[in-house]
């Protein structure tokens, strides 16, 4: 009786490794990029690892795939943002102290680390300085609340959005109970495929290098990639208006004398704390110099410049 073969449709060759990679079209809309990476992440670390361990051991080798398949075949510009955004998940899913949904989030630096090794310099300023669009119900920046010309709004005033139970500086309020090792996974990725709109609301607005530092990834802004682009926009090497017009457009791009507006080198980063700076100094001058000079029958000279001041 001649033995049977394999059928065509077993699990070992239906759903190979290579199946559960995410496919990202260009024009993917953001949430749906951050549960796809999510979802990756999710499958491809399910054991409790430190950072270390995932640069070095077996256990990182599972992100080898994940990184290929970005570096070539993904062009979302969000690409970046949506795994940081899904590190910021991660940790605030760290509930059951297993440290689990903890190694999640490290794989989610060492991803997006390794995938700013294959840019270009251009490429990094597009992934890194991409802001995520805001949508046309609410033109406010993301993260921040919705400010109404009343006389309630002022200084002081919140600027985070509380409409909804996450917050861009904070975890998100925690409802999952602790599951065992078994069930972690599936109620990981339920949460984020449950929560990812509310939480491309938050971030709206916001850029790669701004959503690592609200989601405190510093293993990732330790990257000289990151850390030379970072250097370039103090300097203004990387400046984000070529011009000081009201119908200039925001948009990050390498300094060019010959195109672009000399007095936006006001907006440079350097040089406004500089100009602080000899604001304050010079202020702290004059008023100690007429302290010292106090002359209570005439104005003097100092108290003038002062004044002028």
């Amino acid at each position: 009786m001649a033995v049977p073969g394999p059928m065509p449709d077993t699990p070992a060759t239906a759903h190979g490794p290579e199946q559960d990679l995410p496919i990202i079209e260009a024009h993917e809309p953001f949430s749906n990029v951050v549960n796809k990476v999510s979802a990756a992440i999710t499958r491809a670390i399910d054991s409790a690892y430190t950072y270390e361990q995932l640069r070095t051991s077996v256990g990182g080798q599972k992100l080898k795939p994940l990184i290929s398949i970005l570096t070539e075949e993904c062009h979302h510009t969000a690409i970046v943002a949506a795994l940081l955004v899904s590190r910021w998940l991660f940790i605030s899913m760290e509930i059951d102290g297993t440290g689990l949904n903890e190694s999640r989030a490290y794989a989610c630096e060492i991803v997006a680390g390794q995938f700013l090794t294959y840019l270009s310099e251009k490429e990094l300023i597009d992934y890194l300085l991409f802001e995520l669009p805001v949508s046309d119900s609410r033109p406010n920046r993301s993260g921040l609340e919705e400010v109404h010309d009343d006389e309630d709004a002022e200084e002081s005033t919140a600027l985070l959005r509380q409409s909804s139970s996450h917050s861009a500086l904070g975890p998100p309020e925690q409802d999952l109970p602790s599951t065992s090792s078994t069930t972690q996974p599936d109620a990981s990725l339920t949460k984020i495929q449950d929560d990812h709109d509310d939480i491309s609301e938050s971030f709206e607005g916001l850029n790669a290098l701004e959503i690592a530092a609200v989601a405190n990834a510093k293993k990732f802004l330790s990257q000289n990639q990151v850390q030379r682009t970072v250097t370039a926009i103090w300097d203004g090497d990387i400046i984000f208006w070529d011009s000081l017009s009201i119908h200039s457009a925001k948009r990050a791009q390498m300094q060019s004398r010959r195109v672009t507006d000399p007095y936006t080198r006001l907006r440079v980063p350097k040089y406004q704390k500089a100009f602080q700076v000899a604001f304050f100094a010079s202020f702290l001058g004059l008023y100690y110099a007429v302290l010292v000079e106090r002359n209570p029958h005439h104005v003097t000279v100092t108290e003038t410049f002062l004044y002028v001041w």
